[in-house]
C-alpha cells in the first residue's frame, strides 16, 4: 500500500492548511506538483465527495459522504469544502515557498475558503497547555487506524478537518484540577485519570470509544484575536469520526452530556476529504 507518506511525517514544525471550494477543478497541475514532492513527504492533497467521485470514482469508499451538521447539546457545523492541501516544512520560508507553488497549481479554478498556519507549541502541547495526541496509536497501529487496507480504496484514507477556536481566557479562570477534569488527564505529564476519578463529560470519556481509533495530526494556530486548534485526523472508516462527534455533541433527548471541552473551545468548520493512495494519483495523471 503506497499511502501519501506525509500522513505519518513528524519531522517538521511548520504547517499550512488550505481548504478550497470548486467542483469544476482541473486537478492535473495540482496532482503533478504533489507527485513531484511526494518522495520528500512534504505535501498532501485530499478531495471532497464531488471531486472524489469525478476523478477517483473507482477507488472511493462506498460510504464516503459530505460532512453534515451535528446538533446535540453542542453543535458541529458543516462547511464541506472540495479540496484540502496540507503542507509541511522545516522553516517558515520553506513553508511559504511550498504554499505558493501548490496554490499556483490550483490557479483561478477554486476559491480559497480557509487558510490556516499551524505550529508546534512547546513539547507538542495544545494552547490550553495539555499535551495533544496522547492517545494516538503508534507504529503499525497508526497505519491500521488511518489507512484503508482492502478493496479498491486500499492505501487511501478518510480525512476530517475542523477549526476549533479556543476561549483561553475562560479556560484560564479554572483551577488546575478543574482544567484536568475537563480533559480527563493530568496537565503536566498527560496521565489519564483512572475510572474512579474520570468525569463522565471529560474529553477523554467522550472520545474513548471502542472501535474508533483514528490518527490525529492537529496543531495549534493563531494570534491575539483568534487562536485554537486546527483539528486534522485520518481514519480507515468515516463512521469512526461520526461516532466520536455524536458522542462529543451529546444528545439532549437522551439527556447525554456534551464534551466539557466544548464549553471552552468552539468548532467553526467541518469537512471530510478522501486522500487517495499514491498509485491512484499516478493513474489519474496517466489518463
Amino acid at each position: 500500500m503506497h499511502y501519501q507518506k506525509v500522513i505519518f511525517e513528524t519531522r517538521f514544525a511548520h504547517f499550512k492548511y488550505l481548504e478550497y471550494s470548486s467542483t469544476v477543478l482541473d486537478l492535473k497541475a495540482l496532482v503533478s506538483a504533489l507527485v513531484e514532492k511526494h518522495s520528500d513527504s512534504e505535501v498532501l492533497v485530499a478531495f471532497g465527495p464531488q471531486l472524489s467521485q469525478r476523478y477517483f470514482s473507482g477507488a472511493v469508499p462506498e460510504s464516503f459522504s459530505a460532512f453534515s451538521t451535528i446538533n446535540g447539546a453542542k453543535e458541529f457545523p458543516a462547511t464541506q469544502r472540495d479540496l484540502f492541501v496540507w503542507i509541511q516544512a522545516e522553516t517558515q520560508g520553506a513553508l511559504f515557498d511550498r504554499t505558493m507553488k501548490m496554490h499556483a497549481s490550483v490557479g483561478a479554478q477554486a476559491q480559497l475558503e480557509l487558510e490556516q498556519e499551524g505550529f508546534v507549541y512547546h513539547d507538542s502541547r495544545d494552547l490550553t497547555g495539555f499535551i495533544d495526541g496522547s492517545a494516538n496509536p503508534q507504529a503499525q497501529a497508526a497505519i491500521d487506524a488511518a489507512i484503508i487496507t482492502a478493496g479498491p480504496a486500499a492505501g487511501g484514507s478518510i480525512v476530517m478537518t475542523q477549526q476549533w477556536n479556543h476561549q483561553l481566557d475562560a479556560f484560564a479562570q479554572l483551577t488546575l484540577h478543574q482544567q484536568e477534569c475537563v480533559i480527563g488527564r493530568t496537565k503536566q505529564d498527560s496521565i489519564e485519570f483512572d475510572a474512579q476519578h474520570m468525569p463522565s463529560d471529560s474529553h477523554v470519556s467522550k472520545t474513548d470509544i471502542s472501535g474508533t481509533k483514528i490518527l490525529r495530526r492537529s496543531t495549534p494556530f493563531g494570534g491575539v484575536a483568534e487562536h485554537g486548534l486546527y483539528f486534522l485526523a485520518f481514519s480507515c472508516q468515516q463512521k469512526r469520526f461520526e461516532q466520536l462527534l455524536q458522542s462529543m455533541a451529546g444528545s439532549p433527548q437522551l439527556e447525554h452530556s456534551s464534551d466539557k471541552l466544548m464549553d471552552y473551545s468552539t468548532p467553526v468548520s467541518g469537512s471530510f476529504f478522501y486522500c487517495p493512495a499514491v498509485a491512484e494519483l499516478h493513474k489519474f495523471l496517466e489518463q
